[in-house]
């Protein structure tokens, strides 16, 4: 008996790394001192202060504050009360801490940090984050009152490339007695989690240092003051450079020193981030910090440090800084530079107008001076107005435009309050789409002489705005879908209405197309909006919506649901397991909010030797003893991050030959479809030929917006299943049994009611196969090739057809 798979193959690839080599543990962990009883520091002052004793101008102190008298570790009992002229720390006793959002890690047990301007939460001594083993860092802020959405996504004290590592975050002082309310996180310095796990345990070395960060709010302040203070107990130097890990998060835009929105000079003294009513601003007094991330434009972390210097025994050091937190750009911006002694022009109100005198919202501003240097810069509000510190005279100013411009640049006068700006005034499309007459979602491409436009047409989401003109509009909805195309011309001011009627080509009867593999802004590598992947996904006809994001677990069903699109599609959560190597997808997973990596399997372990990078088999054998028996399927096994390359997988040769102690064959599915797809063939054949069957599995990897998901896809066997009902443990059981086939903008199934899969009897010396094999509008089949235990063994041509259905026969193999 022989089973019989067969698939139809189209890809995209990935890259080849060395092994990791086993770690050599440091003597072991320096223990620090209780969080409550620091030792004396001669260098930089006394900070062994007893209760009670006067301490001084508590805010810009570079020293631990003194612990208020009677305070509770856990901080005020009630912090539920709205203040006045007061500021409070305390204890999150349920799980109801007034922050959401996908950016929100507020869980219960963190500390609330909060006065009557600003809250702020403070993690326990376990994080809901990935990036670090333990906690301590700050997780969300926002302006008192604000209801909306958290974007902020994580501050943490940094030594070099090692983080803040507390065993104890406490309160000291929670300002009932009219002072600063302060939470202090105490331990040692440790590599961060997610560089141990990617990069390696070699790379980065605990130092033992006694790390502790102070987090303080006076009453009336809108920034929370941020010590990191950092002794060396050791009887060694050591080699230690000040820093930050700030992650603003994917919503919010960064705004650099000298540098504004766009790239340039690292070195800064502040950086500031804004977007959808939140703005913050992280400034220091301290040497000049150089931004890792700069030159990557637009990143999800801030990775800063100053130059390195060498740390004698008994000695400390304070880095320091305030975090200011605003509603919009240029006031928390003008707060860091008044914090650091700059003299900051008048703020001014930038009013942008179109051509009619109507108020124009949502845009981006940005002023430069005569050199060409950013000196401002924010977002208009819903009066079209922007708040902008600019000196008196002529400016350049920016302003982000509509598709086909409409932004700029323009000379702009300022003097007295601001100055008024006019755009040009825009058009609007409101698109609709149908499928065989019933409303749908499908992708639209908008493209013209001035510019194009990628996006959706679905209820509430289809009005876009751009340039007076003619413009060419195309609708479709992936290949079982036709397309349309037409021209609409629309003038200034003009609201037109454009609807694509598209018809189902491709019978699909009894499968959902599906995309296992895909990419949003949980992941540190895709900034795509989880509404905007829900959509885009919808727009392909991607019927099940599975995510994968680095090292978390993430869920659309929220997203879906208020997109009103549960109708078209299904989803579960999923994660990608992601050392430099060997990247694993497991899925179905069930989100733990309050779980590091929101309940992932985690890429390194803190041991009592120190940290440690998880070997491919261990991060599958603890996937195998979670509920709901996940699937796991290799990635791209060749490249930068397959498993195969770095082995030294020879699939002619086959898997006994491995030596490798990462290398195993427990899994149950590959891509065969998301790389070098050729070498990817070979190696699913090379292991079904010894006797090891991974599913075959087609997916796009998107990490990008539009039109990417989807491109590759594995339809699932699922007769009787709608697309608004594909659960995970049907999932799971379809794939683990083989009954998948894999397309592009091309499906191949059979008509006899044979599977993918399936187990044939070949005793005979021949098997007769019924396949069909269906294509896009705008693709034409033009040969089949039949493989046999990865062997071709016959080319069949295949006549143009002008229906979808390119050949239906019976093939003798």
């Amino acid at each position: 008996m022989h089973k019989a798979t067969i698939i139809l193959v189209l890809g995209v690839c990935a890259a080849g790394c060395k092994e990791d080599p086993e770690p050599t543990p440091d003597s072991g962990m320096a223990t620090p001192d209780a969080a409550r009883d620091m030792p004396a520091d001669g260098d930089v002052a006394d900070v062994n202060v007893p209760p009670d004793a006067d301490p001084g101008p508590l805010m810009g102190r570079r020293t631990l504050l003194p612990i208020q008298s009677g305070v509770s570790t856990d901080g005020a009992a009630d912090i539920t009360a709205a203040l006045s002229g007061e500021a409070r720390a305390g204890r999150y006793t349920t799980s109801e801490t007034g922050f959401h959002g996908i950016w929100s890690h507020c869980k219960q047990g963190d500390f609330k940090l909060y006065n009557d301007r600003i809250e702020t939460c403070v993690s326990n001594e376990i994080s809901s984050r990935y990036e670090t083993f333990a906690g301590g860092g700050l997780l969300d802020v926002r302006v008192v009152g604000q209801n909306g959405p958290d974007i902020f996504d994580l501050y943490a004290g940094k030594i070099g490339f090692n983080a803040a590592h507390p065993e104890t975050v406490e309160v000291v002082r929670d300002g009932s007695d009219g002072g600063p309310a302060v939470i202090r996180a105490v331990g040692t310095d440790m590599p961060a989690a997610y560089f141990v796990g990617v990069a390696g345990h070699q790379l980065f070395k605990q130092m033992q240092l006694t790390v502790s960060v102070e987090y303080r709010l006076a009453p009336g302040d809108d920034f929370v003051e941020i010590l990191t203070y950092v002794t060396n107990a050791t009887d060694r130097p050591a080699m230690v450079q000040k820093g930050d890990l700030i992650a603003w998060g994917d919503r919010a835009t960064t705004y650099r020193q000298g540098v504004g929105f766009g790239d340039g000079s690292p070195e800064f003294s502040w950086m500031a981030a804004h977007g959808d009513g939140h703005a913050f601003a992280w400034a220091t007094p301290d040497d000049p910090l150089i931004s890792l991330s700069a030159s990557f434009g637009d990143p999800p972390w801030e990775i800063t440090q100053a130059p390195a210097f060498v740390l004698q025994p008994g000695e400390s050091f304070a880095h320091f800084g305030r975090m200011f937190i605003g509603e919009s750009l240029d006031p928390v911006v003008r707060q860091a530079r008044e914090f650091l002694g700059e003299t900051v022009p008048m703020q001014r109100t930038a009013h942008v107008v179109d051509a009619s005198g109507a108020d124009v919202s949502g845009r981006r501003i940005e002023v430069f001076d005569a050199d060409g240097t950013s000196i401002a810069g924010g977002t208009t509000d819903a009066a079209g107005r922007a708040l902008v510190s600019v000196p008196d005279g002529s400016h350049r100013v920016e302003i982000s435009g509509v598709t086909g411009g409409g932004g700029g640049p323009q000379d702009v006068v300022f003097g007295g309050p601001g100055a008024t700006i006019t755009v040009p005034t825009v058009a609007v499309l409101e698109l609709e789409a149908t499928v065989d007459g019933a409303p749908s979602p499908a992708s639209v491409t908008i493209t013209g002489p001035l510019g194009d436009y990628e996006g959706v047409a679905w209820a509430g989401h289809n009005r876009v705005e751009l340039m007076p003109g003619t413009w060419t509009v195309t609708f479709a909805r992936g290949p079982e879908y036709d397309w349309t195309s037409q021209e609409v011309t629309v003038a200034a001011g003009e609201v037109a209405q454009v609807t694509g009627s598209l018809v189902r080509l491709m019978d699909t009867a009894n499968w959902i197309a599906a995309d296992f593999h895909q990419h949003m802004e949980p992941s540190s590598d895709s900034r795509v909006w989880l509404e905007d992947r829900v959509l885009d996904n919808a727009g392909q006809g991607v019927e099940l919506v599975v995510p994968t994001d680095h090292d978390v677990v993430t869920d659309l069903v929220p997203f879906i649901e208020s997109a009103a699109l549960g109708g078209f599609m299904s989803t579960f959560p999923g994660a990608e397991l992601s050392p430099a190597i060997a990247h694993t997808n497991v899925y179905p997973l069930v989100r733990v909010p309050s779980a590091p990596g929101r309940g992932t399997v985690p890429i390194s372990v803190l041991e009592a030797e120190g940290p440690r990078r998880r070997s491919v088999p261990e991060l599958i054998a603890e996937v195998r003893a979670m509920p709901g028996n996940p699937v796991v399927q290799i990635n791209h096994a060749r490249g930068s991050s397959g498993l195969f390359d770095l082995v030294g997988f020879d699939p002619e040769v086959g898997p006994a030959a491995v030596t490798h102690a990462w290398f195993t064959t427990d899994f149950d599915a590959m891509e065969v479809s998301n790389g070098d797809d050729c070498q990817q063939f070979k190696d699913w054949a090379g292991l079904w030929n010894a006797g090891v069957e991974p599913t075959p599995i087609g997916s796009s990897d998107s990490h990008g917006i539009w039109g990417d998901v989807g491109s590759r896809r594995t339809y699932l066997y699922a007769p009787g299943t709608t697309a608004s009902a594909v659960s995970g443990e049907l999932t799971r059981d379809v794939v683990k049994a083989g009954q998948v086939t894999i397309g592009t903008s091309v499906i191949l199934d059979f008509t006899d009611g044979l599977l993918p899969g399936a187990t044939v009897d070949g005793s005979s010396g021949t098997v007769d196969f019924a396949v069909r094999v269906q294509s896009a509008a705008w693709v034409a089949v033009d040969s089949i090739r039949v493989i046999v235990n990865g062997v071709e063994v016959e080319q069949i041509a295949v006549a143009s057809a002008d229906t979808t259905t390119d050949y239906e026969a019976t093939i003798s193999v």
